[in-house]
């Protein structure tokens, strides 16, 4: 992993060399998202994760925004709780967009960096997603698909050493937000993410982890650390698995929140 962010500032260093410093920080910013979840309400044993990332943001045009994300996450309770994940790269930004209606748009690669993917011949993973929204009055309702899957060393399919192989990744999310003023916003998100496991034929899909957030955001204005930092929001919320059967009573249900901010 250190390698490969030595190799993205070196080239990100390169690609700044010789350009109007002003336009370059002018366009460019960096955006950083985390999340705290715990499994239960109930159990002062269950285990809690944090999930960070911080993505670098360059605008291309009046549509595109270049990203490169950077990765890790802890985990409570085992023996190495710190996991760098593999970062990824690509662009993103609204293709379309008239009315109350718009279409968002992400093209990313995930690329195999660390141990855990580097070990089972993996390479790259392409990443295409997409989001619909429609807004009215107080309202809004999104949806969206992303397609995902790794392409392996010397291009075959890595089927016997990695038991994780899917030859197909679909995700699936769905928001409603109601905005009661422009600092609180009640939302309810779901995540539907299927897989098409590599040792199953046909159009078979597995439910990879159902889950369903409810809670109110708050966007905190103003500028903060000496205003390097703004558009700070929390989302704190209740988190229910319904494929998880042991979630039959309230203390059942898990709790998060995530935290976002955009440094300048």
């Amino acid at each position: 992993m250190k390698n490969v962010i030595a190799l993205i500032l070196a080239t990100a260093s390169t690609f700044a060399f010789g350009m109007d410093m002003d336009e370059f920080n002018e366009k460019t910013h960096i955006s950083y998202f985390g999340e705290y979840n715990k499994g239960t309400i109930g159990e002062s044993s269950s285990r809690a994760f944090y999930y960070q990332s911080i993505s670098g943001r360059y605008v291309l045009d009046d549509t595109w925004t270049a990203r490169l994300d950077i990765r890790l996450e802890t985990n409570e309770g085992v023996e190495d709780p710190y996991v760098e994940l593999n970062p990824r790269v690509g662009v993103q930004g609204l293709i379309y967009a008239k009315n109350q209606f718009s279409v968002f748009a992400l093209y990313r690669l995930e690329v195999a960096a660390v141990s855990g993917s580097t070990d089972l011949d993996r390479v790259i993973k392409p990443k295409i997603y997409h989001a619909a929204n429609y807004s009215m009055d107080k309202h809004s309702f999104s949806v969206g698909v992303e397609v995902a899957r790794w392409l392996y060393k010397d291009g075959k399919d890595n089927v016997e050493n990695d038991e994780g192989f899917d030859k197909l990744g679909l995700f699936t999310d769905f928001t409603y937000r109601y905005s009661f003023n422009d600092t609180k916003t009640f939302q309810i998100y779901s995540e539907l993410p299927f897989s098409k496991p590599g040792d199953k034929e046909g159009t078979y899909l597995v439910n990879d982890g159902e889950r369903h957030l409810i809670g109110m955001e708050f966007a905190v204005p103003g500028t903060f650390l000496g205003g390097t930092m703004k558009g700070l929001s929390l989302f704190p919320h209740i988190d229910y698995r319904p494929q998880n059967s042991t979630d039959t009573e309230l203390k059942d249900l898990g709790v998060g929140a995530w935290v976002s901010a955009v440094f300048f």
